[in-house]
């Protein structure tokens, strides 16, 4: 298996707080940065299990959520920062099913639109964690949501059907 991805230049150099919200699963952590709250790594579906359909995450978090720092992504070759850029210290696991939300922090007198990011890769390789939507939700006034998804095999190979 691939050794985790380790970047210094990726890591933020820009002075950040944390904060807190709640949410429909309890509380969650994150960074408050640039004028965006951005939440790295919070669940979307339960842990993965191999040639198994995602189950959406409906079960509360015991304590507050970590959502500070980039969690696994999905197994693949590599993440070269050649093609991607400086890229976050992430640990590769099947267990990636993860968003990466920001969103300004300056209160909306409306509903924001999202921009839902789904990286490329031809479904091989990739991570929500090469891309920082920071400027994005800034800049267009937006929540942007990056996901993370199992790639290859693990994703297009789903044994529920033979009932095992």
């Amino acid at each position: 298996m691939p050794q985790p991805i380790k970047n210094k230049a990726a890591r933020q150099t820009t002075s950040a707080s944390t904060i807190e919200r709640s949410t429909r699963l309890g509380r969650i952590r994150g960074i408050d940065r640039l004028g965006v709250e951005t939440y790295r790594g919070v669940r979307y579906a339960e842990p993965a299990q191999r040639f198994r359909a995602a189950v959406l995450a409906t079960r509360p978090w015991r304590d507050v959520y970590d959502a500070t720092t980039c969690k696994a992504v999905a197994v693949q070759p590599p993440i070269s920062a050649d093609v991607y850029g400086p890229v976050p210290e992430a640990a590769y696991a099947e267990d990636c099913l993860l968003l990466n939300i920001h969103a300004p922090k300056a209160p909306a007198p409306e509903a924001r639109p999202v921009i839902v990011f789904i990286h490329g890769g031809s479904f091989t390789t990739g991570s929500a964690h090469c891309y920082d939507g920071t400027a994005l939700a800034f800049g267009a006034d937006a929540v942007v949501v990056c996901i993370n998804y199992r790639l290859g095999l693990f994703a297009a190979f789903d044994l529920d059907w033979l009932g095992t």
